[in-house]
C-alpha cells in the first residue's frame, strides 16, 4: 500500500467513486478490468466500467475526460514550500513527490531527475534487502512463542498461532490514538482497498472498498508519527516481535459505525514480495474501544477463532507461511473478518510488520 495512506488522496476518481457518482453499467466491468481491458479496450472501459477502470471524472467532467494520470500537481501540506527549500525533496523523494509535487517542481508526467533519484534510492533498497534473509522456516512461530511468554498472553490457536494480549495497551494510550486520527493524513477517510495494478509512479491503485465498510486514518504526518503515544505503542509490539520499528508501516486507525464489516480477507500482499520491504509478516491487531455489540474478529479458516472487541486488548498473528519459505509465501489460513457491528461503534488500529526493513524504502516511496 504505497506509501500507504498517502496514495488514498491522489485521485479525484476515488473522491468521485465515494460520493455515489460513478459507478460501472455492466455486472462484467470488474472482471474485464481484472483482465486488463481498461488498457486494451480504455474508450469503452473508462467510460462504462469507470469505477472499475479507476477513471471516475472530478464533479462536472465526464468519464471520458478523466485524466490517464491522477497523480495532480499540488501540495497537500501548508509547509511543503518550507520542506522543500530544506532540501526534502531530495532526502525524502518518496514521500515529498507524493505530497508536495508543486514545491519539489515534480508536476510533470512520472519522470524528470527528482523522481528518477528515487527510482535509483528503490533499486538500492531491494538490492540490500535481498541480500538478507530475516526469516526462515518456523521463524514465524518461534517469534509468536516469544509473544506468547509475554505475561498475560492467551493462544487461541495453535498451528497456526494466533495470540491474544488482553492488556497491550493502557486505555489512557488507546483514547490518545483515536484522538490521532484528528491528526493523521486527512482525517477519518472512507476504506480503500489496493487496487489490481501498480501505477507509473510506483503506488498501488487504489479503489473504494467493497469489502470493507468503515473509515480508515493513517498516520502519516509528521506530527502523528511523531506522538510519543504512536512511538511508544510501536516500539512495544515490534519489542514483542523482537524487531525494530523500522519494520512497521505507520499506523491505520479504523472507525466502524453500526452495521459496517470488512468481509473476508488476508493482510499479506503477494506483490510486495518484488519490493524492498518485503512480506507484511505479521499483523498486530489493537482494539481501542468496547463495543457493544458485534465487531468480532473472526479468523474463518481456524475453528472456533473469534474475538470480541476489548479496550486496550491486542490480536497478534503472522501473515506468512514458516511452512515454506516466509519472505515469499503468504499464508491464507489466517484469512480473517470484522464482523458486522450490531450496536456501538468500533475503533482500532492495525500495526503491520513487514520481514524487512519498512521505513526506509518507504520514505523512497518504494512500498507500492
Amino acid at each position: 500500500m504505497g506509501r500507504l495512506g498517502l496514495a488514498l488522496l491522489l485521485a479525484p476518481a476515488l473522491r468521485a467513486a465515494d460520493d455515489r457518482t460513478c459507478a460501472d453499467d455492466h455486472e462484467n466491468c470488474e472482471f474485464w478490468a481484472s483482465q486488463g481491458e481498461c488498457f486494451d479496450n480504455p474508450s469503452y472501459m473508462r467510460t462504462h466500467c469507470a469505477l472499475s477502470c479507476e477513471s471516475c471524472a472530478p464533479d462536472g467532467a465526464g468519464a471520458g475526460d478523466a485524466p490517464a494520470w491522477t497523480g495532480g500537481c499540488f501540495d497537500r501540506d501548508a509547509l511543503c514550500g518550507d520542506w522543500a527549500a530544506a532540501r526534502e525533496c531530495d532526502v525524502n523523494p518518496g514521500w515529498m513527490l507524493e505530497n508536495c509535487a508543486a514545491s519539489c517542481g515534480a508536476c510533470e508526467r512520472p519522470g524528470g531527475a527528482a523522481r528518477a533519484r528515487a527510482r535509483e534510492g528503490c533499486a538500492a533498497a531491494l538490492a540490500a534487502a535481498r541480500a538478507l534473509r530475516p526469516l526462515g522456516p518456523g521463524d514465524a512461530r518461534r517469534t509468536l512463542d516469544r509473544a506468547l511468554a509475554t505475561g498475560g498472553a492467551v493462544e487461541l490457536h495453535g498451528d497456526p498461532r494466533v495470540v491474544y494480549l488482553p492488556a497491550f495497551a493502557h486505555p489512557r494510550e488507546a483514547d490518545e490514538l483515536i484522538a490521532r486520527a484528528l491528526d493523521a493524513t486527512a482525517g477519518w477517510e472512507r476504506s480503500m482497498d489496493a487496487g489490481s495494478h501498480i501505477l507509473e509512479d510506483g503506488t498501488y491503485s487504489r479503489v473504494v472498498s467493497r469489502w470493507r465498510t468503515s473509515d480508515n486514518a493513517w498516520c502519516t504526518t509528521k506530527r502523528c508519527l511523531g506522538d510519543a503515544t504512536v512511538v511508544n505503542v510501536t516500539r512495544r509490539a515490534a519489542d514483542l516481535l523482537g524487531t525494530t520499528p523500522d519494520h512497521a508501516e505507520p499506523l491505520q486507525l479504523l472507525r466502524y459505525g453500526p452495521g459496517d464489516r470488512y468481509r473476508v480477507h488476508g493482510d499479506c500482499l503477494p506483490e510486495q514480495v518484488h519490493m524492498p520491504c518485503g512480506l507484511r509478516a505479521f499483523t498486530l491487531l489493537l482494539y481501542l474501544n468496547d463495543v457493544a455489540a458485534g465487531g468480532e474478529t473472526v479468523f474463518t479458516k481456524l475453528a472456533n477463532v473469534s474475538v470480541a472487541p476489548r479496550k486496550g486488548a491486542a490480536v497478534l498473528w503472522a501473515n506468512v507461511d514458516d511452512r515454506d519459505d516466509p519472505l515469499a509465501t503468504c499464508d491464507d489460513r489466517t484469512f480473517h473478518e470484522a464482523r458486522p457491528i450490531d450496536a456501538g461503534v468500533k475503533q482500532a488500529a492495525n500495526i503491520w510488520f513487514h520481514t524487512h526493513d519498512f521505513r526506509t524504502p518507504y520514505r523512497l516511496g518504494c512500498t507500492g
